[in-house]
């Protein structure tokens, strides 16, 4: 599907999977990585297949004979990447999947686009975008700062309440204002109540970061210790963007 196996190919590639295939200090090569990675047609590839490429990837880092291409060894990366946590190895559930993201969102934006001129719409619309951006946050948190089952509700709640909250208000501000109300503003708040609820959904799903700090790593992968400072910029910058 989207790995091949080609015997033909001699083993021993130097290639190090360890580092991303694109250089990440660009925009571009940044893009890119993040191009494969969250494909939407990984997120219909079979567990035999996700499976198939954590083992040539084992069998690649412990230099056994595999008899891959280096292009074929990326494809197998990247189809790793999409499906499996980075920290644990753990297969992801499978809405929550970096490849799920796309198709995802496509639904659920699009249908906050559709009923954006009713409130009571656009606060489902919130709740399921937050019930689905808690799902792929807590599938895909940090190993070393688990969350409590209250901590999870909590932040849940609040994301929910704020994105709630903030579509009832600007919906109402509008719908007071008739010359605001059928103009193209109204169609953005969808994605003004979304980016207030994320600004509240990330830090408090990412908050034992916070707290505890993650670990650092060095050029290696081996561990040097935990910063708090790491937490706070990863997670600044997560809102942010």
């Amino acid at each position: 599907f989207f790995f091949v196996a080609a015997a033909v190919h001699p083993s021993g590639s130097m290639v190090c999977l360890d580092v991303p295939r694109y250089d990440q200090s660009s925009y571009w090569g940044r893009l890119q990585h993040y191009l494969e990675v969250c494909d939407p047609r990984k997120a219909f590839a079979s567990e035999r297949e996700l499976y198939r490429a954590k083992e040539l990837l084992e069998q690649h880092r412990q230099g056994s004979s595999h008899g891959c291409s280096d292009d074929e060894l990326w494809q197998a990366k990247a189809l790793y990447d999409s499906a499996f946590h980075p920290d644990t190895g753990a297969l992801v559930f499978a809405p929550a999947r970096m490849a799920f993201q796309v198709p995802a969102n496509m639904l659920l934006l699009g249908g906050a686009l559709t009923v954006h001129k009713s409130a009571v719409g656009l606060a489902i619309a919130q709740v399921a975008n937050q019930s689905f951006n808690a799902l792929v946050n807590y599938n895909n948190r940090n190993a070393t700062a688990a969350l409590t089952d209250l901590q999870l509700m909590a932040a849940f709640g609040a994301a929910t309440a704020a994105g709630v909250g903030s579509t009832v208000i600007t919906r109402r501000f509008l719908d007071a204002r008739p010359h605001l109300r059928h103009g193209i503003l109204s169609r953005f708040i969808p994605m003004l109540s979304g980016s207030i609820a994320n600004c509240f959904n990330i830090p408090l799903m990412r908050q034992q970061e916070l707290l505890e700090g993650v670990t650092v790593v060095d050029d290696h992968g081996q561990a040097l210790g935990t910063s708090h400072i790491a937490a706070r910029w990863a997670i600044t910058q997560t809102v942010t963007s």
